[in-house]
């Protein structure tokens, strides 16, 4: 009867197909049979470096019936190895950058990656070559070290531990069987000397990338929360002006209008009793009314958004601003225009322009200043807004630490409109805030 062909299978088919095997108890004939599977995969199968260390971690540990494992790969001078692959357990990024470097003193490992012998330990505990584990490891008890060869040559090793019995020879067999099939995947995958050179550049690139995807992480947190505090206080904000904008409508505007309608009957009383006089009296009362009126309402519409941004552009505006600013607060405050003024893309002037109505509120609420100054440049390469009062200053790091949201929102105006935000200020030295926004960037929608 004819012997049933070998089929190549993949990593999963030959990893249940194993494990069967074992579970049942099959004579050696099946165990030789699932190294034969394996080893026909892993050379047949075409896989990149990464995915020949995964696979053939995976057929070890699943042949031997082993907790966990790891693939070694020597440096040059055999001085040390580094762990490319494990499983069985998953070490934190912070134990593998750490750890994944290991010394090749004489010790368990060294004797199957340095010396290329193979390694078996029943007790790791009480081997008088152990060196000890590092810190979150898990406990090693049996262990079977089998060195990966390439023309001779120890380029590393294979380890398994944590069988629930005894490794054997008969495992040793197995595995140096297979691992001399996996050195063999590895070369087939990338050339030994190209493996060499590039080991120092994979090891730098994984540690720094693995910094990086921490410091992207902690810098996504930090901004999701600032964005979180935003949201909120934006609300709280147009709750705030949409109380206020009520408040000056009743307060100003619904007063002013009963006056108008109070004078505008007395003046009808006055025609009809043919008091020409009064009801001239009357009609100048009214106009002076709805003059106060129009003022009222320029007013509010000019702190919600100001014509002139529209009209006549940043530069007017922010000369506007800060001579009201200088009215209802009565700090000395100056606008200063330097270059030549042009226009900007709309968002960029109102982006801007919220930007200087933030840092002037401060200064009001919170400087105690004696005199402020904004300045306006026009450059060729780019529009700068600075703030500058000599008030009582602040701890800019404190501030920063405790995420004030004024702070945080003309960074995201700023940001918003292509630009970057500095705040200078130390206490008892006055503060200066800077927004500079790049020419490129801002006419780029244009």
């Amino acid at each position: 009867m004819a012997q049933e062909p070998f089929h190549v299978l993949d990593q999963q088919q030959f990893v249940d197909a194993m494990r069967r095997a074992l579970d049942t108890q099959l004579p050696q004939r099946a165990r030789l049979d699932a190294l034969h599977r394996m080893s026909i995969g892993i050379l047949v199968h075409p896989l990149d470096l990464h995915g020949v260390f995964d696979k053939a971690l995976a057929d070890c540990l699943a042949l031997t019936e082993s907790a966990f494992g790891f693939i070694g790969l020597n440096n040059e001078d055999l001085s040390a190895m580094d762990v490319v692959a494990i499983q069985g357990f998953r070490p934190s990024p912070d134990f593998f950058r750490r750890y994944h470097h290991i010394p090749l003193r004489p010790n368990v490992f060294s004797q199957a990656a340095r010396d290329a012998t193979p390694v078996i330990s029943d007790d790791v505990l009480h081997d008088p070559r152990r060196v000890g584990q590092p810190r979150g490891h898990p406990p090693v008890r049996t262990f079977l070290g089998i060195p990966l060869r390439v023309i001779g040559k120890p380029i590393g090793m294979i380890g398994v531990a944590n069988r629930l019995g005894q490794y054997d020879g008969e495992d040793e067999l197995l595995l140096s069987a297979y691992a001399s099939q996996v050195a063999l995947a590895i070369f087939k995958a990338s050339p030994f000397e190209e493996l060499r050179l590039s080991k120092a550049d994979l090891e730098a690139e994984t540690v720094q990338r693995i910094a990086t995807l921490e410091l992207t992480s902690q810098e996504l947190t930090r901004r999701a929360e600032q964005l979180q505090m935003l949201v909120v206080e934006t609300l709280a904000i147009q709750e705030r002006e949409r109380e206020r904008i009520a408040h000056d409508m009743h307060d100003g505007m619904t007063q002013l209008i009963i006056g108008a309608t109070f004078e505008l009957k007395a003046a009808s009383e006055r025609l009809a009793a043919h008091d020409e006089a009064g009801a001239a009296r009357a009609h100048r009362q009214i106009r002076s009314v709805l003059q106060q009126v129009d003022h009222e309402l320029r007013r509010i519409i000019f702190e919600l958004r100001p014509p002139s941004l529209d009209d006549l552009g940043l530069a007017e505006s922010v000369g506007r601003y800060v001579a009201r600013f200088r009215g209802y607060t009565g700090i000395p405050t100056v606008a200063q225009i330097q270059g030549e003024p042009l226009r900007l893309p709309l968002e960029v002037e109102i982006g801007l322009y919220r930007i200087m109505q933030e840092a002037l509120n401060n200064i009001a609420q919170h400087a105690a200043a004696s005199a402020a100054r904004v300045q306006l440049d026009f450059a060729a390469e780019a529009v700068t807004l600075t703030v500058v009062d000599d008030g009582r200053g602040f701890d800019t790091q404190a501030v920063r630490d405790n995420q004030r949201l004024g702070l945080v929102g003309m960074a995201e105006r700023a940001s918003r409109v292509g630009g970057k935000l500095r705040v200078d200020s130390h206490p008892g030295g006055g503060t200066t805030v800077t927004v500079r926004v790049p020419l490129e960037s801002a006419m780029a929608d244009r």
